[in-house]
C-alpha cells in the first residue's frame, strides 16, 4: 500500500498534468446565436410563414398561451412547482437508472 507522501506526489503529478492540458487547449469557436444564418440553405427547404400554413399560426398562438399560463401558475404556487418539477426529476432518474 503507498504511502501518504506517494500518494501527495500522485496527486500534485496529476494536478500539474490537468492544468497544463488545459492551459494547452484551444477555445472552440462558437455557435452563433441566430440559427437561420448557421442553417444552411437548401433547394428542398419549405419556409414555414404563418399566412400560408394557418395551422402552425394557431399551434404558436397556442403553445405562446400554454407558456403564459405555466408561467402565471408558478407565480402563484412557486413551491409547488418546484416539487413537482423535483419529483419528476427523480421519477426520470429512476428511469433511466433501469
Amino acid at each position: 500500500m503507498p504511502g501518504a507522501s506517494d500518494l501527495k506526489t500522485e496527486i500534485s503529478q496529476l494536478k500539474a498534468e490537468t492544468d497544463s492540458k488545459r492551459r494547452s487547449r484551444k477555445p472552440r469557436p462558437r455557435k452563433p446565436l441566430d440559427e437561420t444564418a448557421a442553417a444552411p440553405a437548401t433547394e428542398d427547404a419549405d419556409p414555414v410563414e404563418p399566412s400560408a400554413h394557418p395551422e402552425v399560426s394557431k399551434l404558436a398562438d397556442r403553445l405562446s398561451e400554454l407558456v403564459e399560463e405555466a408561467g402565471d401558475e408558478i407565480k402563484e404556487r412557486p413551491v409547488t412547482a418546484v416539487l413537482g418539477a423535483f419529483a419528476l426529476g427523480v421519477v426520470v432518474g429512476a428511469l433511466l437508472r433501469r
